[in-house]
């Protein structure tokens, strides 16, 4: 398997640490009470008819999702109004805010069936098609019924792609290893036996076992129904999230991009799904234009070879790590679909996730058609908790002050706050000398020999007692942000509180991973259009849902200065149970065109800030399209009265 960031130097392995201090008498020791905040590591849920009513996603909510998919690849677009306006209701019951992705068909080959729908209105097959080994089925591009020995597929193009002893998997919708819903078939011979109910996809496996040889399908990365489902979805809901599915190339993720902006969604960000050979090949460049990355391992899985899944998995989360996008895995737990517990297996395999620094964690089957969905984020979220309270936040650190450059800087994109910091940086470049993880994005940034042998930016060394010239710079922004990562873990803080307007301060303090929370208060801000007033921010908050560690809360406009706002952040902390009178805070704010990090001590804090009585006339700040009013404290009740458009009322 090529390697997929196309790096001419080794890649340095980030070490999880051999856990020496646990005992194996300790692991047995309760898990203590789940924590308010939940865990850094978010789970996602896809909605469907297992999880659609109110009082199931309050409970979904309650037991630690943090953001919500809704797959157009099933299901039409009805179903998903109703699951989404029953998601908004159970935010308002729960005050808990909650993302939302939508999940593409794209360049998905399926069988084309006819289908009833329940009272739900999910549609269901009258009958499951049986096949048998050794029998024969053949695949047309003919309208046909579809029966165990025809099977209508939608792509004209499908038979040129196929030579005999082609493999082509044929499976279940969001089909899981713990049934017998999904059989490969060689071209001539059926090889194994299934049962199948509901939409059939079809996979061709690729042919090479090192390169891609088979033909590709010609379908757009965003179908007509994709973009009429998005056309209609996007006038009543907040879009957060676009899970661009099949996506081969940084192409599609432009041309995704151009089509979000054209039907007024530029603030959506694009997660590509990483889910074929295709797509590891061209990783790099997928990387620099998405806004987050979905290891789509069922999909992979077809198209790499069992040995290699595990070092295609470290290797993607590694480089999204790098440069701080986020990351997230599926198909993790797929046997709770029908047991309300998992295998030790897949325990494992959520825990291991955690410690290779993946930011959020899928669910797919499991939460869309499973038993127990409710069961299943839950124990998905105590699995991460456990996994990272071992997780070697200094290692990882320094992993990322030895390896990183600042994303913008990685992609020559450089200004003001962005900018690099000025020193003696010498301008030549060699392979030996230049930062290996600049071939990312195929620029280098800094280069030079290194004049001392220390690790830069240890936890346990003071900064600047070496000259590093071989290192590549940080930008101010990135470099605030790592030191307030450090400052905190040095004085054993807390908690960290970022306020910021856009998000992106808070996802490059939790890139380097810090071992407390951080709390991230949106500052919403006015804009216009020339018509109308629309406040923005909610949708940064919502955003901030799939970023590990990071706890998003939502605060008025305040028209002064940044200490009232502070001072309510802290409130909130204690609310949460996330800091207490005698903890320290790291604060990263802006103070006009400069960034400011300060360490607290909560009681001192309280001492020198204002008193409450003085904000009284703060209350109002931000009036939304109903007439209710939204203030710091109210952050985890951002979706309760407001509801989700985010326009304000217009101007006399």
């Amino acid at each position: 398997m090529p390697n997929i960031t196309q790096r001419k130097v080794p890649i340095k392995a980030k070490i999880h640490g051999t856990m020496h201090h646990i005992s194996p008498s300790s692991v047995l020791e309760p898990a203590g009470a789940f924590p308010k905040h939940f865990p850094g590591t978010k789970v996602c849920a896809t909605l469907g008819p297992a999880c659609h009513d109110v009082d199931t996603l309050a409970r979904l909510l309650n037991s630690g999702m943090t953001s919500a998919r809704v797959d157009l690849t099933w299901g039409n677009v009805e179903f998903h109004k109703r699951s989404l306006r029953n998601l908004a209701e159970a935010c308002k019951r729960t005050k808990r805010l909650c993302g939302v992705m939508v999940d593409t068909l794209g360049r998905e080959v399926y069988v084309k069936r006819e289908f009833e729908h329940d009272s739900m209105g999910w549609p269901v097959s009258r009958e499951a098609l049986e096949f048998k080994k050794g029998h024969q089925v053949t695949l047309t591009t003919r309208d046909a019924e579809a029966s165990s020995e025809l099977l209508p597929v939608t792509f004209p193009g499908f038979p040129s792609m196929c030579q005999i002893g082609d493999e082509i998997f044929i499976g279940r919708y969001l089909v899981t290893g713990a049934e017998s819903a999904s059989c490969y078939a060689r071209v001539v011979e059926l090889e194994s036996d299934a049962s199948m109910s509901g939409l059939l996809t079809i996979f061709h496996v690729e042919r090479s076992s090192h390169s891609v040889s088979n033909l590709q399908n010609t379908l757009p990365a965003l179908m007509e129904s994709d973009i009429e489902a998005l056309r209609q979805l996007k006038d009543e809901f907040d879009i957060d999230w676009l899970c661009l599915s099949y996506a081969r190339s940084a192409q599609d993720v432009l041309d995704a991009r151009q089509i979000l902006d054209e039907l007024g969604m530029a603030d959506t960000e694009i997660m590509a799904k990483v889910e074929t050979r295709q797509a590891l090949l061209e990783f790099k460049n997928i990387l620099r234009h998405a806004d987050g990355i979905i290891i789509s391992r069922g999909n992979i899985g077809l198209d790499v070879q069992p040995e290699k899944m595990c070092l295609v998995q470290k290797t993607i989360i590694s480089a999204c790590n790098v440069v701080g996008k986020p990351v997230c895995i599926t198909r993790v737990v797929d046997t709770m679909a029908n047991t309300p517990r998992p295998t030790r297996a897949e325990a494992t395999d959520v825990a291991n996730a955690v410690l290779d620094g993946v930011d959020g964690i899928l669910l797919g089957a499991e939460t869309l058609r499973g038993k127990y969905p409710v069961e299943t984020v839950k124990c998905v979220t105590s699995i991460a908790i456990q996994a990272e309270k071992n997780f070697d936040h200094q290692k990882h650190f320094e992993f990322l002050m030895d390896e990183s450059l600042d994303e913008s800087a990685l992609f020559g994109e450089d200004s003001g706050l962005w900018a690099p910091m000025q020193g003696n940086i010498p301008t030549h470049l060699t392979l030996t000398t230049a930062h290996s993880s600049s071939s990312l994005s195929g620029t280098a940034t800094a280069a030079g020999g290194v004049t001392s042998s220390k690790s830069v930016s240890s936890f346990n060394e003071v900064a600047g007692s070496a000259v590093q010239t071989g290192r590549p710079y940080l930008s101010k922004l990135e470099s605030i942000c790592s030191s307030a990562v450090r400052a905190a873990e040095k004085v054993r803080a807390k908690l960290i509180v970022v306020f910021t307007n856009k998000g992106r301060t808070a996802r490059l303090v939790a890139k380097y991973r810090p071992p407390m929370p951080i709390l991230t208060v949106v500052i919403p801000y006015l804009t216009t259009d020339r018509l109308k007033w629309k406040l923005i921010g909610r949708g940064v908050a919502r955003q901030c849902q799939v970023v590990r560690g990071v706890c998003p809360v939502l605060a008025a406009p305040f028209q002064h200065g940044g200490e009232d706002v502070l001072r309510e952040a802290l409130e909130l902390g204690m609310e949460m149970e996330l800091v207490g009178p005698d903890d320290h805070v790291v604060c990263v704010q802006r103070l006009q065109d400069d960034m400011s990090l300060q360490v607290l001590k909560v009681s001192e804090a309280f001492a020198e800030l204002p008193a409450e009585g003085a904000m009284n006339d703060l209350r109002s700040a931000s009036s939304t399209a109903d007439g209710s009013h939204m203030r710091l404290r109210a952050l985890t009740r951002s979706l309760s009265a407001e509801g989700r458009g985010g326009h304000v009322n217009q101007m006399p």
